[in-house]
């Protein structure tokens, strides 16, 4: 072996044990990785979520599906006549019992107005009959005239009486009637569509 060769074997194995020297000085030195000496670990702060991962979340919480109302009313007037006002729009909210639309029914108000004449008429025949029958019982207690005659004066105030309560039940049906005029809702919801607006002749038969 020539000389030179020998001269690079030691050199490579004095630097060999340099770096292992070296070595084992920075182990000696470095503080144990676990046990009680061990310093403690670093938090790694964790990503925050991407615009990608916030899609994927909010996502996440959709459903696709169709949706039915679990009550579904249409509604028409109870006589027919043309819508006078609508008080709600599509889309509103409602109570049950808020008025919906109101419909004028002329016709309607007619008869009431005659109800409440025939009132005014039957109020007036039974006063004549009291006026009547009270002359009657007058002359009848002076002997002028006879008991036949107090009787029937008696009975044309019974007959003025009935008029009188029949013109009554006649304006009270009359006046029921005029609640027909105004449409409300039976149920709590939502206004879907309406078929016909302010102005429009709404029917009773076919309902519209």
């Amino acid at each position: 072996m020539k000389p030179t060769s020998l001269l690079s074997l030691a050199l490579a194995l004095g630097l060999a044990s340099v770096a292992a020297c070296e070595s084992s000085e920075e182990a000696e030195s470095l503080p144990p990785a676990t046990g009680e000496d061990a310093p403690a670990q670093a938090e790694i702060p964790e990503a925050a979520p991407s615009s990608t991962n916030a899609a994927v979340q909010s996502d996440a919480q959709r459903w696709v599906g169709s949706v039915a109302a679990k009550h579904h009313v249409e509604l028409a007037p109870q006589v027919t006549g043309v819508i006078a006002s609508i008080e709600v729009e599509e889309g509103d909210l409602v109570e049950a019992g808020q008025l919906l639309f109101r419909t004028e029914g002329s016709a309607i108000k007619l008869a009431v107005a005659q109800a409440r004449a025939a009132l005014a008429a039957a109020e007036v025949q039974l006063a004549d009959a009291e006026r009547e029958a009270a002359r009657t019982r007058k002359l009848a207690a002076r002997g002028s005239v006879g008991s036949a005659n107090l009787e029937r004066a008696d009975a044309g105030v019974e007959a003025a009486k009935a008029g009188v309560k029949q013109a009554k039940a006649a304006l009270s049906v009359s006046r029921a009637r005029t609640g027909d005029l105004r449409v409300k809702s039976p149920i709590s919801g939502v206004v879907t569509h309406k078929h016909l607006s302010a102005g429009e002749v709404a029917t009773l038969m076919p309902p519209t």
